[in-house]
């Protein structure tokens, strides 16, 4: 099992690697919804906390910016960007 989770976490961590594993979040934050075209804005926020946050240098002040603008949600295309 920890052979396993060293092998996905040396995956994820090449380019195309990540950006698979980035496509399966949205995927997976969908639920049970194949037609799901949002994201609940705190989910989103926790799985970029989990993903992306260091690698993001404006992170602090994307937040505050997704929340001073009252989204509720984040669409797939504002995902993928």
């Amino acid at each position: 099992m920890l052979t396993l989770a060293a092998q996905l976490r040396n995956e994820i961590t090449r380019e195309r690697g990540f950006k698979e594993f980035y496509n399966f979040l949205f995927e997976f934050a969908k639920g049970d919804n194949p037609h799901k075209k949002v994201i609940e804005l705190d989910f989103a926020i926790a799985l970029w906390e989990m993903t992306i946050r260091d690698k993001f240098l404006l992170w602090d002040k994307w937040v505050k910016f997704l929340r001073v603008c009252g989204l509720l949600a984040i669409p797939v295309l504002s995902w993928f960007i």
